[in-house]
């Protein structure tokens, strides 16, 4: 990643601080039994999504950084919590990596947290006239709500503002803190004080506005409370007060927020080799002199002057002067392929001259398209670029278009169920095939191959389907499946039958429709 310096102005602008602890760790249990590296693909377009369309937006991704200093406040302090394996914490890493060659800053503190990060610079933007957008699922993080300040809750996608967290926990984002201790986390293994569920615990501070006055009335006045939740404060005060300490937000974590106001630029993700022109001379298309000419879609060349023999002369006579030599017109198309020939390429179809014509050619560009970050979310590897390449080159499809139409699943490319159809329908044996009857719970496919007798269907119900695992029980209406069952059935019923009747031409391929994965 390249900075430049940006003088920071007085123009007060977006600032958005996001919890990437936060939208990992929610990427990596949603994710359950998938690869790891699923979780890193959710996490880098979530923090996308944080960020969203605004161009002079300030971003800064917090993060986690060794043992939080609450460990010495509390050594139990989020003991509950199952141990990371290398490879989880690995994928972290290199999702880290992958932020910063994006040209994202990255803020980390030795000891502290991502909402102590998150808290420092949230008043230092706040200070300097910003308005600022707290990205996280954590709570804690709502007590920085305020003027000037709203959160983007990444667990549901809403954003509010103090209004929106009064009304969910019944108080204003300045009481949260002594709310949380009330309540407990237990995600955080911090205990509260038991029996003050989150509607006593708003009930209590909306009658006493604090803990301090909480505490002074338990002293003092006992009989202000019921002998249950007296009970719990009398006894509990000292774990509640901790816990008072434990929620609450640093704001002296030493970061420079200045940092924010330069200026980052991403960096290839891979090194790719310069175009080498060693023996190739006039390779490059400006080397050949060109007179335009008034046609939009024409070129004139103007050939290099070759001296033309003279011939004998005859009975004495002077020889005839040579005609002057033509030139030559062609088209954009003819100059174009001038060049490749030029070049030692074999004369190729116009419209593929942009295709890669050999390995080493289809090798570099992957690598461009995977620096480009087009196909980020479908490929995190060049390699798997140049495979889908490779696969797209050998059923006669360019590659953008195969990078378009196949999807990664579990290592696998999967294509898209009207492949593996138009496949089948190039097929010279293919006299059609067709979709001749659909709904949301049965879709029939009809193809008359033209050496067979008659023609041949294949009908595929939702109970198949569902017998197949399709739709997912953990879908929850986000898979097509869900939303399109019509789409759905008519896609797979005609993927089996183009693979049933023409496997030459479909080469077996499963489409992404019949994996559930659209």
């Amino acid at each position: 990643m390249t900075t430049t310096a940006v003088a920071a102005t007085a123009e007060p602008r977006k600032v958005v601080l996001i919890d990437l602890s936060s939208l990992f760790w929610t990427a990596w249990h949603a994710t359950g039994a998938q690869e790891v590296s699923k979780a890193q693909q959710i996490t880098l377009d979530n923090v996308k999504r944080c960020v969203g369309n605004d161009p002079t937006a300030l971003v800064a991704v917090c993060c986690d950084s060794g043992v939080s200093f609450r460990k010495e406040m509390l050594p139990e302090y989020k003991a509950n919590r199952p141990d990371k394996d290398h490879a989880t914490i690995g994928e972290l890493i290199r999702i880290k990596e992958r932020l910063r060659a994006d040209g994202y800053l990255l803020w980390e503190a030795k000891g502290f947290e991502a909402d102590d990060v998150i808290a420092t610079n949230c008043a230092a933007a706040v200070a300097l006239g910003h308005d600022v957008l707290v990205c996280s699922a954590d709570k804690d993080l709502l007590q920085l709500v305020g003027p000037g300040v709203r959160a983007l809750r990444t667990h549901t996608w809403i954003e509010g503002g103090e209004a929106e967290v009064t009304e969910k926990f019944g108080v204003p984002p300045s009481m949260l803190g002594d709310w949380l201790a009330l309540v407990g986390d237990k995600s955080d293994n911090i205990r509260g004080a038991p029996g003050i569920g989150t509607k006593r615990a708003t009930d209590l501070l909306r009658e006493h506005s604090n803990l301090d006055a909480i505490f002074y009335v338990v002293e003092n006045v006992p009989t202000s409370f019921t002998p249950a939740i007296y009970k719990s404060l009398k006894e509990n005060k000292a774990a509640v007060l901790l816990a008072r300490k434990l929620v609450a937000l640093r704001t002296d974590v030493p970061i420079n927020f200045m940092d924010i106001y330069s200026r980052r630029e991403p960096v290839p993700l891979v090194a790719v080799e310069a175009e080498s022109t060693t023996g190739d001379e006039g390779d490059n298309m400006d080397d050949i002199p060109i007179s335009r000419s008034p046609g939009p879609a024409q070129a004139v060349i103007s050939e290099a002057p070759v001296a033309a023999p003279t011939p004998p002369a005859t009975n004495g006579a002077p020889a005839p002067a040579a005609a002057p030599e033509a030139k030559r017109i062609v088209t954009g198309e003819d100059l174009f392929q001038d060049l490749l020939n030029k070049r030692g390429y074999a004369p190729v179809d116009f419209e593929k001259a942009l295709e890669p014509r050999s390995s080493n050619s289809a090798i570099e560009l992957a690598k461009h398209l995977h620096n480009s970050r087009v196909y980020a979310a479908k490929f995190q590897t060049w390699e798997a670029i140049l495979a889908i390449i490779l696969r797209g080159r050998a059923m006669g499809i360019t590659s953008t278009a195969a990078l378009d139409v196949f999807h990664m699943i579990d290592g696998k490319p999967y294509p898209f169920a009207y492949l593996v159809v138009a496949l089948a329908q190039k097929d010279p044996d293919c006299e059609y095939l067709c979709p001749v009857e659909a709904s949301d719970t049965i879709a029939v496919w009809e193809t008359k191959h033209r050496k067979h007798d008659k023609p041949r269907t294949v009908t595929f119900t939702m109970e198949q389907a569902r017998i197949a695992g399709l739709p997912k029980p953990s879908d929850k209406g986000g898979n097509g499946w869900v939303k399109n069952p019509e789409d759905m059935l008519v896609k797979s019923a005609g993927s089996k039958l183009a693979r049933r009747i023409y496997p030459g031409a479909t080469l077996g391929l499963v489409s992404v429709e019949e994996m559930g994965e659209v």
